[in-house]
């Protein structure tokens, strides 16, 4: 099992070594460059974005990249301390193995027992951010009762908890950080109204997906609106702004031929305004120009779909409807189902491009609930990082009112966890040792984040841990990020006071999963590669007697040797990123540098095993 084990620890290790440099307000920006020639790149610092965006072909690195995918997606962050602290947990699992001998299991179920503590720990940090009073949880119908809270939150908490999201994100806009943090929680705020905690819990995704998040390139700032923005070829005739102050739109899906007397008829039932996801001719232009109605041509179905359920009005799906129906019926009642007014619609042009923005209303219960953030950056990929980064801030809002609790930030949590899972008391002499483990990696974390903010990691570890010891029952033993100045003197003090907070569902979802994976990298034996293709979610596999059969023996570096011999196969080998199961000795630097592949490469790789 050692050379399996070596293997596995190399590749968790290299994956920690990667997003390691990312971690915190202080972490680096990662530049993913593709493959090929097309001059794409992502500059990111997200934890799952790096992952998703590059190739590692070992099935470890795997195992681990959905891991992150599913941290993402459950609670918007904690990409980054999910994979540091498996790399970390399985190299004290190998040093535990190796040098003190003992077994694997043993090490999962006192992990196990070591997150048990910390879970504990975590709960007795939490800090309320509703305006309501939670029931207690000893109650039994403590789960009813706060399903029934109104999803009303504390908007001081909201913000903080927003800039510290935003600021790992985005490095050195300190100012455009407080800008961004007040308009995620004023859209939140305004999204969520007056619904309870199961109602956002039941429409999380509904509410994050009304929310349009739209990327200018222009003067760095954001602002918010509830309306849409719906892009528009600009032929450079047009220069003034358009401001229509009472538009009466209707939204046509489907391809009609309107005549003169035909846009005269939507002038006289009170439009004057067309949206169409179809091009209009010169002739239909002119016609709408001659009767003052404002029109929209080539809109997306995504746009058409948020102007209907922001406006409440039915769109028109047939020609033959519009013409015998509506154009001929003028029936007053019927009109408004197809008529919507709206509270004005205004036109700006940025860079050459032309867009329209549809103010949809003030009241929540009229316009649905569409809103949209305008964000604005003199520089693209800035862009893109304050898209992903205004997302994910919006994501950990939800998921905080959702469990009713933040964390108090600045590394207060790990090294709360660490010290109380090393005050626990155990005559077991390798448990305690396997606990001291655990709790040194999750003071690397701790370190991790001093380093990528100019500190030694060993100094700021031993301040905090003498700051907990000292603290007496306060938090104050956070770690001071903007003390640079002084001489990088390291200084400790309450995250509440500095207004950092971390999202409690985050944290607790890393320390889980890290600990379970790392529980199933430990009870493996052997990497056996199949001989055919297959998709493992189906479960599918061949009969006994066809031609692709497996060998139970056959082991992962028997089936590459063999397929690398036979010239039919097409598999490429990525020599930096997959490292045989061999039992020479391992060289952990060959998987430093991680190689890249486009989409449609690894689409392409997916299809062809099968995945």
């Amino acid at each position: 099992m050692q050379p399996v084990l070596n293997e596995i620890v190399t590749v968790s290790f290299a994956l920690r070594n990667t997003v390691s440099s990312c971690f915190g307000p202080g972490g680096n920006l990662k530049l993913i460059a593709q493959k090929d020639d097309s001059n794409l790149v992502v500059c990111t610092k997200n934890g799952n974005e790096i992952l998703r965006n590059i190739f590692v072909s070992h099935p470890v690195g795997s195992i681990i990249s959905k891991v992150v995918f599913s941290q993402f997606s459950s609670s918007g962050d904690g990409t980054c301390t999910v994979v540091m602290l498996i790399g970390e947990l399985m190299k004290s699992a190998e040093i535990l193995i190796n040098k003190n001998g003992l077994h694997p299991i043993d090490i999962v179920d006192s992990y196990l027992e070591a997150l048990s503590i910390a879970t504990t720990q975590l709960q007795s940090l939490r800090i309320n951010i509703l305006e309501n009073e939670l029931p207690p949880i000893s109650s039994p119908t403590y789960f009813e009762d706060t399903m029934k809270m109104p999803a009303k939150f504390n908007k001081e908490i909201a913000t903080k908890l927003c800039a510290s999201v935003l600021s790992t994100k985005i490095l050195g806009k300190s100012h455009l950080v407080s800008d961004l943090s007040l308009l995620c929680v004023e859209t939140l705020d305004f999204m969520i109204g007056s619904k309870t905690i199961k109602d956002l819990m039941k429409n999380r995704i509904n509410i994050l997906r009304d929310i349009s998040i739209v990327s200018l390139v222009g003067k760095e700032g954001g602002t918010f609106f509830k309306g849409i923005i719906i892009p528009q070829l600009f032929s450079g005739e047009e220069i003034e702004d358009i401001i229509i102050k009472q538009p009466n739109i209707m939204v046509i899906n489907c391809v009609v031929k309107l005549t003169l007397s035909a846009v005269e008829k939507l002038k006289q039932i009170g439009c004057n305004v067309l949206i169409s996801t179809q091009p209009f001719s010169e002739e239909e232009i002119h016609y709408f120009q001659k009767s003052s109605i404002f029109f929209l041509s080539n809109v997306s179905l995504d746009l058409v779909r948020r102007v209907c359920l922001g406006l409440r009005v039915q769109v028109i799906q047939s020609a033959h409807f519009l013409y015998n129906t509506i154009l001929k019926d003028n029936d007053q009642t019927q009109n408004e189902l197809f008529i919507a007014k709206a509270q004005k619609i205004d036109v700006f042009y940025s860079f050459g491009n032309r867009f329209v923005c549809v103010h949809f209303g003030e009241d929540r219960e009229v316009i649905g609930g569409m809103v949209t953030l305008l964000i604005r950056s003199p520089d693209i990929q800035t862009l893109k990082i304050m898209h992903s980064a205004v997302y994910t801030s919006l994501f950990v809002l939800c998921t905080a009112i959702e469990d009713g609790f933040v964390l108090p930030g600045c590394g207060v949590p790990e090294i709360s966890c660490a010290q109380s899972i090393r005050s626990t008391r155990t005559t077991n002499k390798a448990k305690k040792r396997i606990y001291y483990s655990f709790a040194k990696s999750l003071e690397s974390i701790v370190g991790t984040l001093g380093h990528n903010s100019g500190f030694h990691s060993i100094d700021v570890i031993d301040a905090m841990k003498e700051a907990y010891e000292n603290s007496n029952g306060t938090l104050e033993y956070g770690l001071k990020l903007d003390n640079l100045a002084n001489e990088h003197t390291i200084e400790t003090t309450s995250p509440v006071h500095l207004g950092v907070y971390d999202s409690y569902r985050a944290k607790m979802q890393s320390f889980t999963q890290a600990v379970e994976v790392v529980s199933i990298l430990l009870k493996i034996d052997q990497i056996v590669k199949a001989n055919f293709d297959f998709n493992p979610e189906q479960n599918i596999a061949p009969q006994r007697g066809e031609e692709n059969e497996v060998e139970i023996g056959d082991s992962y570096e028997e089936s590459e040797n063999s397929e690398n011999n036979n010239n039919s196969s097409t598999q490429p080998q990525d020599i930096e990123t997959f490292l045989p199961s061999s039992h020479r000795k391992l060289r952990p630097e060959k998987i430093s540098s991680v190689q890249y592949k486009t989409n449609d490469e690894k689409e392409r790789e997916s299809r062809r095993r099968g995945l």
